[in-house]
């Protein structure tokens, strides 16, 4: 009997032994913890790819964005070269309003998939709300012309026109804009805008002139980038006068369509340049 207790104590010895937490030098207890890492690889790795980031953009549909977030930072650090990841998780950003991180994801998936303009879009919707109004207009003008379907073009020149409002010049000139809404009779500009169709019929030059000496000489000067840095002359009109006044000065098509491209109108007074903006044609 003596020996029968006995065998059921040494037996029983490793059962609370195991039973118990381990403990350090200094008595703290050191708790054996689960694999967590491990364990989220593992359902990571149970879910298939399109299923996953299906799974992601149901989310960010669905307004739940922290929810996209997470499964898209997965998605990307696992599949690191896959661009589509990389563009949704840029719009799970910009819709957390984490701009500056969405245009880090917009520009690698650009750079992943040139052939997919997709990516510049967005890039620069992101711009413009990180307040860098410039990159914006270049960005979206940019996705215009990889851009093939007309009705997306126009979407992004819609958007860049949003962005778009008068400049102001020095001294006697105001608000200066560019556009093709205008009320002739009481020369007056009702937008401003910085992108038009190249088959547009008609633009126009708005230029505000407050208290300006007698006799003041006004040209208002079109130009077109024949390249970078390189300018070519479309047309000039030049006018004097005294006071003040809103002058429209329009330019008419040319007979096979504007030429796609980056354009300036620049404002001389006396002789002497005042101000200029860029606007483009595609």
């Amino acid at each position: 009997m003596q020996k029968i207790i006995l065998f059921l104590i040494i037996i029983s010895l490793p059962v609370l032994i195991c039973g118990c937490d381990k403990t350090d030098s200094s008595g703290d207890i050191v708790k054996i913890m689960p694999p967590v890492g491990h364990e989220v690889v593992k359902d990571f790795h149970s879910i298939n790819r399109e299923d996953l980031l299906n799974l992601a953009v149901i989310n960010l549909r669905a307004g739940k964005t922290r929810e996209s977030i997470e499964l898209l930072e997965k998605f990307t650090t696992y599949y690191p070269g896959n661009s589509v990841g990389h563009l949704h998780l840029g719009r799970a950003y910009y819709a957390d309003q984490r701009y500056e991180d969405a245009i880090g994801r917009f520009k690698r998936a650009y750079v992943l998939d040139r052939y997919s303009p997709e990516a510049l879009f967005y890039l620069g919707k992101a711009y413009d709300r990180a307040g860098n109004t410039n990159k914006a207009v270049k960005t979206l003008y940019k996705y215009i012309l990889a851009e093939p379907d007309a009705l997306s073009r126009q979407k992004a020149a819609d958007e860049i026109n949003l962005y778009t409002d008068p400049i102001g010049g020095k001294g006697i000139i105001g608000r200066v804009s560019v556009t093709d809404e205008v009320i002739k009779e009481n020369n007056l500009a009702l937008s401003s805008k910085a992108c038009f169709n190249r088959e547009i019929p008609e633009i126009f030059a708005s230029v505000e002139i407050v208290g300006a000496p007698s006799n003041t000489d006004i040209i208002a000067m079109w130009l077109y980038f024949v390249s970078e840095g390189k300018k070519m002359k479309v047309n000039s009109a030049s006018f004097s006068l005294t006071g003040s006044k809103n002058a429209l000065i329009s330019l008419k098509k040319p007979s096979q369509n504007w030429p796609a491209g980056k354009y300036s109108l620049e404002i001389f007074v006396d002789k002497e340049k005042n101000t200029s903006l860029i606007f483009y044609m595609f």
